[in-house]
């Protein structure tokens, strides 16, 4: 995880779980990473403050198919792979949600 100022500035990395006591007041944006997943969070520090803050990654089954089959599967345009595609992790994007393009062979 990371966490960032609002002003952009790194003020802790590490792993999770983990209790910091001594960040600054102020706003921040909380980086969560699983993988190639990335979740964000924002809060607001006040002194005195106890802030909890929880991230779910959660894994789902992937089912892609096209008729015909064989399209190429793109997802924030990077390739995955073709169709019919099963994958028991999915391909979200960073806010949860995707809407993958998918282009056809061309027919000889």
């Amino acid at each position: 995880f990371s966490i960032k100022s609002e002003d952009g500035q790194t003020s802790r990395e590490g792993v999770t779980p983990q209790t910091i006591a001594d960040i600054p007041t102020g706003r921040y944006t909380i980086i969560a990473r699983r993988g190639d997943w990335e979740m964000r969070g924002n809060v607001e520090v006040q002194r005195g403050d106890t802030i909890k803050k929880s991230f779910a990654f959660v894994s789902a089954i992937t089912n892609i198919t096209s008729e015909p089959s064989g399209a190429e599967i793109f997802v924030d345009g990077k390739p995955h792979g073709r169709t019919p595609l099963r994958r028991k992790r999915s391909i979200l994007t960073r806010n949860g949600k995707t809407r993958p393009t998918l282009f056809l062979p061309m027919a000889a």
